[in-house]
This record gives C-alpha cells, sequence and structure tokens, in this order.
C-alpha cells in the first residue's frame, strides 16, 4: 500500500513541476538541461566505485531488506522516501536515486540564487555531489536516496516559499508540506532549507528601496513562520504516528530529549564551535596531522570573508546601516543554521552526513564571485581553487570506498574462518551462539596506510565488520547465510561464570571459540559490566 501511494505522491509532485518546466523558453530548458546533465555524470564518476559495488557498513549488514520504518527516530516520512526505489539495499538503484534527487536539488538551487552563468551552475553541482556529507550518505546506501529525497524537498520548500507567481498562499502550503516531509525523512535536512534561504538573503542584500528594513523585515517574519508551522507539523505527525503504532522516541541522537531546554540552548553555541572547529579540520589534526582537506578549509574561509569585505566595499553596502547589519547578522547566523538541532538536545553529535548545507555556503562564495566585477585572473583562480577542493573530496570519496572494499574483504574472510571452526567444533550453522564483549576499540582504521586524508569521514569505517554480537550475528546469518540464534541472558550468565569460559583466549587467538552447554561461545574481550 505505501509503495502505491508512494508512486502516486511522486506522480503528483514531478507532473507539478514538469508543468513549470514546461513554461520556461527554449534557451532556459536547455541550460537546465546542461545543469542537471552535468551534476548528474560528475556525480556518477565520483560515486560510481561505491554504487557499483556492495560496500556494506555496520548498519548495512542488517539492513540487506528494511521497509525503514523508523517511527521512534522521528523519520517518519522515511520509509515512503525509500519506497521509490526499492527496500532492498541496491546499491546501483539507491545510488541513481540518490545522484538524480541531487542533481534536481541543483536546478532549484540555481533558480533560487539565479545562477546565470553555466560555469557557476555546473560547479554548484559538482561542490553539492562530491561534498563529504553525500560520500558519508552513500555508506549507508540502503537508505541514502530517502536522505537525498529529504535534501530536495527541503530545497523545493524555499523555493515555493520565495516564488512570487501563482497564487502566494498555494505556494506557501507546498512549501511548508515539503519542509515537513523533509524533516520527517531526516531531520538534519531542516538546515539545508535554512541556509539556503540565508544564502538568498545574503545574494540579495543590496536591494535598495525607501522601505528597505520593512521589507527585510518581512521576507524574515514569512520564513520563520513558515518554518515553524513546518516544525509544528512534523512533530504533531510525529506523535499522531508513534501513538498509532504504540512505540515511544529512541534515545539515539537525543531524539527522546528533543525540546526546549535551557542548559542545552546555553551550551549550543560551544558545541557548535567545536563541530565546526572539527568539520573544518577533518578530526583532531594535533593527533593525526594536518591533511589538503583542513588547507583547503582554512584557505576557504580566508578567501570566503575577504570576498564577503570586498562585497560590502564594491556594492556600497556600508553606506546604508541597515543592509550591513543584515549581512553581518546573516552570516552569525549561517553557522547556527547548519547546526540547528544543537539548540534541542544536548546529545545531538553531529556527523559529516547531517551537514550537506555546508556546501551551500560554497556554492554561495562561487555566486557571489560572479556578483563582482574582479580581475579575471582572480575569477580564475577562485574557480581553480574551488575546483581543487571538489577533486580532493572525489579523493577522499573514493579513499574511503578503497577502505570499505577492505573492510569488507576482510570481514567476508573472518567470518569464513570463524564458520569453518565452528563446524570443526561440531556444531551446525544453526546453533546457538554467544558472543563476549566488543572488539570496536580493535576495528579502528589502523596505521596500515596512511589515513590523514580521510580522518574527516573515517569513523565510518573500520578494519571489519565482527566487533560484537549484534554485528558478528548479523553478518553471519545474512552474507553467509547462517541461522544462529543468540541466548537469554540467563544463559549468558551461566556460561559467564563457568571455568571454561574463564580459561578461554581472546579472539582470533586458538581457544577463543568453545562450546559450552552446547553454546558456541566466541570471546571477544571481557563484558562491560556497566
Amino acid at each position: 500500500m505505501i509503495k502505491y501511494k508512494s508512486i502516486l505522491m511522486g506522480s503528483v509532485f514531478w507532473g507539478d513541476n514538469m508543468k513549470i518546466f514546461s513554461n520556461l523558453s527554449k534557451e532556459k530548458k536547455k541550460y537546465y538541461q546542461y545543469v542537471f546533465l552535468s551534476t548528474f555524470i560528475i556525480g556518477l564518476l565520483i560515486h560510481f566505485y561505491k554504487i557499483s559495488n556492495t560496500l556494506l557498513n555496520h548498519d548495512s549488514i542488517y539492513n540487506y531488506y528494511s521497509d525503514q520504518n523508523v517511527i521512534a527516530s522521528g523519520r517518519w516520512f522515511l520509509s515512503v522516501a525509500c519506497s521509490f526505489s526499492t527496500w532492498y539495499d541496491l546499491p546501483w538503484v539507491t545510488g541513481l536515486f540518490t545522484i538524480f534527487f541531487i542533481a534536481f536539488t541543483n536546478l532549484v538551487v540555481v533558480d533560487v540564487l539565479k545562477i546565470r552563468k553555466l560555469k557557476t551552475a555546473c560547479l554548484s553541482g559538482a561542490i553539492l555531489v562530491s561534498f563529504p556529507a553525500i560520500t558519508e550518505t552513500l555508506m549507508f546506501g540502503f537508505t541514502a536516496d530517502g536522505f537525498a529525497l529529504a535534501m530536495l524537498l527541503s530545497a523545493v520548500s524555499v523555493w515555493f516559499a520565495l516564488r512570487n507567481n501563482g497564487n502566494k498562499i498555494l505556494n506557501c502550503v507546498v512549501s511548508v508540506i515539503c519542509l515537513t516531509l523533509s524533516i520527517g525523512i531526516y531531520q538534519a535536512y531542516l538546515s539545508f532549507a535554512l541556509v539556503l534561504i540565508i544564502c538568498y538573503a545574503i545574494k540579495n542584500i543590496n536591494v535598495n528601496s525607501e522601505e528597505y528594513i520593512n521589507s527585510k523585515m518581512r521576507f524574515v517574519i514569512k520564513q520563520v513562520v513558515l518554518v515553524a508551522i513546518s516544525m509544528a507539523l512534523y512533530y504533531i505527525t510525529w506523535k499522531v504516528l508513534m501513538l498509532i503504532q504504540n512505540v515511544t522516541p529512541t534515545e539515539y541522537q537525543g531524539i527522546d530529549q528533543v525540546g526546549f531546554s535551557l542548559s542545552a540552548i546555553i551550551s549550543a553555541p560551544f558545541r557548535i564551535v567545536k563541530s565546526i572547529a572539527m568539520f573544518i579540520l577533518g578530526g583532531n589534526i594535533l593527533k593525526n596531522g594536518i591533511s589538503i582537506y583542513a588547507i583547503l578549509n582554512i584557505l576557504f574561509i580566508l578567501l570566503f570573508l575577504i570576498l564577503l569585505v570586498t562585497y560590502v566595499i564594491k556594492n556600497k553596502v556600508y553606506k546604508q546601516i541597515g543592509n550591513l547589519a543584515f549581512l553581518i547578522l546573516c552570516v552569525i547566523c549561517l553557522p547556527i543554521a547548519v547546526y540547528c538541532w544543537s539548540f534541542t538536545s544536548q546529545t545531538v553529535v553531529y556527523a559529516n552526513r547531517m551537514v550537506e548545507s555546508i556546501s551551500l555556503i560554497f556554492v554561495l562564495f562561487i555566486v557571489l564571485t560572479d556578483e563582482l566585477k574582479l580581475q579575471a585572473y582572480i575569477k580564475t583562480f577562485i574557480s581553480v581553487f574551488t575546483l581543487a577542493m571538489v577533486i580532493n573530496n572525489s579523493l577522499i570519496a573514493n579513499t574511503c570506498y578503497f577502505y570499505m572494499q577492505q573492510e569488507n574483504d576482510a570481514t567476508l574472510s573472518l567470518a569464513t574462518e570463524m564458520v569453518s571452526n565452528i563446524h570443526k567444533l561440531g556444531k551446525d550453522n544453526d546453533s546457538k551462539i554467544f558472543v563476549v564483549g566488543s572488539r570496536l576499540k580493535d576495528v579502528v582504521i589502523d596505521d596500515k596506510y596512511d589515513t590523514t586524508q580521510i580522518k574527516c569521514l573515517s569513523p565510518m569505517i573500520e578494519t571489519d565488520l565482527l566487533f560484537d554480537e549484534i554485528h558478528t550475528v548479523e553478518y553471519l546469518n545474512n552474507s553467509l547465510n547462517c541461522n544462529f540464534t543468540t541466548v537469554s541472558k540467563e544463559e549468558k550468565d551461566k556460561i559467564l561464570a563457568s571455568s571454561e569460559y574463564k580459561n578461554m583466549k581472546l579472539y582470533p587467538s586458538k581457544g577463543s571459540i568453545k562450546i559450552i552447554d552446547d553454546v558456541v561461545v566466541i570471546k571477544y574481550a571481557e563484558p562491560d559490566v556497566n
């Protein structure tokens, strides 16, 4: 039923947009076609390694097939979003859908920011599709297309919010619906809409009118109201669906604590500064060393600030205090918009896949460059610099995919050997199993190769996936077609108290796998008493 609903909704959505597209001139149609295709092709080239191979991560091993019903996590529309393609983890299918949605998102961004130069529009698409957030999203291939659709809906919501043609009330309604659904897929993409609105405001900062302040205030109030309504609608829908399904919010990412806590609000600025620093530097540079990624990010911030000052001077923004104050406010609000969920819970930890909105700041950078009458060599330098960042992001992506391949090969080898040892002990693939402890600290990417360049994404990659009971059992059952079952707490306690267990060595040493009380026991580490 959900599948048919999603198809119907999709037809209505795309039908409306195609109607808008049909009203464009022949030149604009051709322009948008070039922009879309360039983004799509660049996305294919960058992420071909991932979408052409089955590269599992720590979540993929128990999401071979999943309806993505994760209402407890607040993602009540994710199931429908993923149903547009498939609930199977099919890399080619979900990968193509992901890149398609990103390419369409770029069209919306190009139209919102009124990017008229083809080079800039194509570069915008390259930035969006190469950004580390997309790489990390594709590591979770089973849900990547759903997240990409959330980004598209977020951008479309802004497009309708800013649209002057047609029925204004209807535009606002569609905007609210799109943003509500976007948040219902993945909450992090609220930031994408907020940052896009701010980028639009900065780009159009030099509007001269007698009622400048009033017009800007109306603009801000309208956007705040639309976002607030969307948030309220999202929250109400979530609560209703949880009541229907009789579930409670998960503790993951502080979902169960979301609200307006004074302590969360007070601590948010400090946590945002820390998050920004970690993003820019790609991790702890004192521990891991500085990477090209970090150097390029630092240079970008310097160039962006210089460009903003130049923009203020060349457009004489400083002559209108209202303009200047609004610009400063917009710049300050950019990081707040990116990390907006930090104000709702102290336990929110931003992963790279949650900050695709930052890519819009890079897009704004090249857009402002086009707006300024700079020397040709300066514009060329900025284009080359931006292209260098895209290429570096692409190298990071493929290096990560390489490591995922290594991770998957190692996991298959270890799992095959593990099953072979179980057979030697006289047990079959449908036995009871008890995996003790966690190897998580032992499976972080080691120094076999230089991993400095990918430290920004390395927490998403391990040396192998067999690091605790749930991941081991799920991998053996799903990837090697076993049918192992876990044991009860009482059985576990009995085994842990036995002398046979106490004499066991740690995996992968000989004697780390034993049969105790007719249960296959694998000892990774001593159990956490906490």
